[in-house]
C-alpha cells in the first residue's frame, strides 16, 4: 500500500519554517523574535489546528495514544541522551554521574528545552477534546479559540516556569 500524499499545504510549510527560525533566534539568542514569545505560540497553533482539523474519524484514546508515542518517544530519547551524555561530562569532571539530577526533570527530561513534547502532548489532547465538542463552529471561530490557547498555554508556561520560557517583556 502506498502512503497517500498529504494535500498541499504552502502556507502551513511557510509557518513552520518562520516558527522554526523565531524558535532557533530565540535560543541562539536567549530573547525572543520581535520581543514577544513568538515561534512557540505559533507551533502551538499549527499543531493545535491540526489536531483539531483534521477529517481524520479515530477515537479520541486512539489519538491520544497516536499522539503520545510521536512527541513523547523523542522526548524520552533526547532525556536519555542528555542524562548520559552530562553525567558522563560529569564524571570525567570528578563528580558524580546523577549530580545533575533533579525533581523538576520529571516533567522537563534531560534539559529544560524538553518540557515542550510534553507539554504539546497534553495541549493537543485537549486541543482534540475541545474539537469534539466545538464541531459545529465556524473555522474562523475555531482558529482564533485555538490561537488565544496557544497563546494562554504560553502565558501559563512561562509563569509556571519563568526561567525557561520567553518572557512578554
Amino acid at each position: 500500500m502506498i502512503a497517500q500524499k498529504r494535500r498541499d499545504l504552502p502556507l502551513l510549510d511557510a509557518l513552520r519554517l518562520l516558527a522554526s527560525g523565531a524558535v532557533v533566534f530565540h535560543h541562539m539568542r536567549g530573547d525572543s523574535l520581535f520581543g514577544i514569545p513568538f515561534g512557540l505560540p505559533l507551533f502551538l497553533v499549527i499543531m493545535f489546528a491540526l489536531a483539531s482539523g483534521s477529517a481524520k474519524r479515530e477515537p479520541f484514546t486512539d489519538f491520544a495514544r497516536r499522539k503520545s508515542h510521536y512527541l513523547l518517544l523523542p522526548w524520552v530519547r533526547w532525556s536519555f541522551i542528555y542524562i548520559v551524555v552530562l553525567g558522563a561530562i560529569d564524571v570525567v569532571r570528578g563528580g558524580g554521574p546523577w549530580d545533575r539530577l533533579e525533581p523538576a526533570m520529571v516533567y522537563y527530561g534531560g534539559h529544560p528545552a524538553l518540557w515542550f513534547l510534553p507539554f504539546a502532548t497534553v495541549g493537543l489532547v485537549v486541543a482534540k477534546g475541545l474539537q469534539m465538542i466545538t464541531r459545529g463552529w465556524d473555522p474562523l471561530g475555531s482558529a482564533m479559540s485555538l490561537a488565544v490557547l496557544a497563546f494562554l498555554s504560553t502565558v501559563g508556561m512561562a509563569w509556571l516556569h519563568p526561567s525557561e520560557m520567553p518572557t512578554l517583556a
